[in-house]
């Protein structure tokens, strides 16, 4: 079997082994990449159908369990661990303290929430050997909001605002799990929650989370948008996601053509979006809920000239009328519902864009009129609320969602009792999938070549490579052995400089496999996504300069320099990551 592993004892002239202390070699780091024979082979693929799963499962940073259990390999910890530092800046920025949280919890806390009911079909549960339930937890709302009630007991009032998180493996019992670290059974995740003494505060904690959100994904070069989403089964009123725009995701988002700064952005159960035919009725579209009386006979005779929705409440049957060319959205209709008092009449709902075909009289059956479309791609933006936008055709594009923030109001706080002077505490809760993101980062920034770190959180941001020299006519075995010697402590003195830099201590490598292959020890380099690759090489011997392979997205940049040169390039890109180190 064809296999290049790096797992290989370094090949020395004639056995004899150069060996300094504190180096990362390439030769020890647990990982492989698969030969066009292996990958070919390779049972784990056949269920790899996005470019990022493919490149993580080649290139050794994870391994497949099972379906949606997989094991991160040495180069995923890495790239995890730097993911998590960032992370830990940015919240530590606006005063959140980590924690650890059990991830088995007991039924009796999530029952004071009503979640073990409704969460069935997500969760792992487990008898103790006293036939006890509990849950593998995949959020910690009633654990937080728990261990933050027993502090407002023991500390009163001066633990606010407070803002706790924790990063840790979460559970989900998907039924379908897909797309690698995308959709799996187990992943790694940050939540945070926040609790405050008035609505007030509550937001504008909202808002400090959301731009340190922003500071994170921008740091990993990660290109977002933020949109309007369904809070689910987490509750709350104000809710938004960090989306990454991909080929691929399970998510369908639409956006404006507006720049970012005034972009409007929702997940298509959210969108809101004026179909462009009803900008030219004789009345000015709104889709401002109403209620208005219209025709009783008029209305029974052309309802069915729009499509029909029949459905009922606890309390009454309800008509929804709707365009032909639209669908309800549950989303809205429920929202909607949700305002309205309890009736023994039949309920009759109409969408913004048919009630112009009806006249309003002022003795008639009682319509509400509002928006109980789905939108879709072309509809125009309807961003009242932004006076920049430039209200554009709406696009759709497949998402990734990589964070999630909510205002949770006082669902849990009132599930707990947890109140301050009569009135129950403000929540909020975030959550970033870390393991998404590290898998999200590949999917945006690979090529034909393999993965494209951005260098903040690579698993290693410079690989040195001594390179043995080709035999010339003029030069013996004994001569091409002691070049490459020197090429190797060349390596080694480069590495020590480096390593004086605080952004490259720790993170260099060294490759020591002097008998592999040229192209294939860079291609090897280049696969694995390490930003800076640098080649001594005949370059050096003739001229003492170095090959160095910039990569980055959408580009490689290859230069000859200097080992001075280097040395001052490197040490501006440590300036420049100061803040992260």
């Amino acid at each position: 079997m064809l296999r290049r592993t790096l797992l290989n004892k370094p090949l020395l002239c004639r056995g004899t082994q150069i060996r300094h202390a504190h180096i990362t070699r390439m030769s020890r780091i647990l990982t492989s990449i698969q030969s066009k024979q292996d990958i070919d082979r390779m049972d784990e693929l056949k269920g790899a159908t996005i470019d990022s799963h493919r490149l993580l499962l080649v290139n050794g940073y994870i391994r497949q369990l099972s379906q949606g259990l997989y094991t991160m390999m040495p180069l995923a910890e890495r790239v995890i661990e730097k993911l998590s530092r960032v992370i830990d800046h940015e919240l530590n920025k606006i005063d959140a303290q980590k924690v650890t949280m059990p991830k088995v919890q007991p039924k009796e806390l999530w029952e004071k929430t009503g979640r073990w009911e409704s969460n069935q079909d997500q969760l792992f549960i487990a008898k103790d050997h006293k036939n006890r339930d509990y849950c593998l937890a995949p959020t910690a709302e009633e654990c937080v909001t728990q261990v933050a009630a027993n502090e407002l007991l023991k500390q009163g009032k001066k633990i606010f605002p407070l803002r706790i998180y924790q990063t840790g493996t979460k559970y989900r019992d998907e039924l379908r799990p897909k797309f690698g670290l995308m959709r799996a059974k187990e992943f790694l995740m940050k939540d945070m929650y926040s609790f405050d003494m008035t609505a007030q505060d509550a937001f504008a904690t909202y808002d400090l989370v959301v731009q340190s959100y922003k500071n994170i994904f921008e740091a990993c070069d990660l290109d977002y948008v933020i949109v309007d989403a369904d809070s689910g089964s987490i509750g709350g009123s104000r809710s938004n996601e960090f989306q990454i725009l991909a080929k691929v995701g399970d998510d369908n988002i639409l956006y404006c053509g507006c720049p970012p700064q005034t972009r409007y952005a929702a997940n298509i159960e959210k969108a809101v979006g004026v179909p462009p035919q009803s900008t030219g009725n004789t009345r000015p579209h709104s889709d401002k809920p109403r209620q208005v009386k219209v025709n009783h006979v008029q209305y029974e005779k052309i309802k069915n000239n729009f499509k029909v929705h029949h459905t009922s409440t606890e309390h009454c049957s309800v008509q929804v009328l709707l365009p032909h060319d639209r669908n309800l959205n549950e989303i809205k209709f429920k929202d909607y519902l949700k305002n309205i008092p309890p009736q023994n009449e039949c309920l009759y709902l109409v969408d913004s864009t048919v009630i112009d075909y009806f006249d309003e009289c002022d003795q008639g059956v009682v319509v509400h009129v509002g928006d109980f479309r789905d939108a879709k791609e072309g509809d125009l933006c309807a961003n009242s609320e932004n006076p920049n936008c430039k209200c554009l055709p709406l696009k759709s594009h497949n998402g990734i969602e990589i964070g999630h923030v909510f205002y949770l109001g006082q669902k849990y706080s009132r599930s707990f009792d947890m109140k301050v002077d009569d009135s129950y505490v403000e929540m909020g809760c975030y959550g970033i999938g870390v393991s998404r993101v590290m898998q999200c980062i590949v999917e945006t920034h690979n090529d034909d070549k393999g993965i494209v770190w951005p260098i903040l959180v690579a698993p290693y941001r410079l690989n040195i490579i001594p390179m043995r020299p080709r035999k010339e006519a003029n030069m013996s075995d004994h001569d091409v052995e002691l070049v490459q010697n020197k090429h190797y402590e060349e390596g080694v003195d480069l590495y020590k400089k480096l390593s004086n830099l605080t952004f490259f201590k720790n993170q260099l490598i060294l490759d020591d496999r002097l008998q592999e292959r040229p192209f294939s020890k860079i291609n090897t380099s280049t696969s694995l996504g390490i930003p800076i690759t640098v080649v001594i090489g005949k370059d050096f011997m003739n001229n003492q300069l170095l090959e160095v392979i910039v990569r980055k997205k959408g580009e490689e940049d290859v230069r000859k320099m200097s080992k001075e040169e280097l040395l001052d390039m490197c040490s501006n890109l440590s300036k420049s990551f100061n803040d992260y180190e």
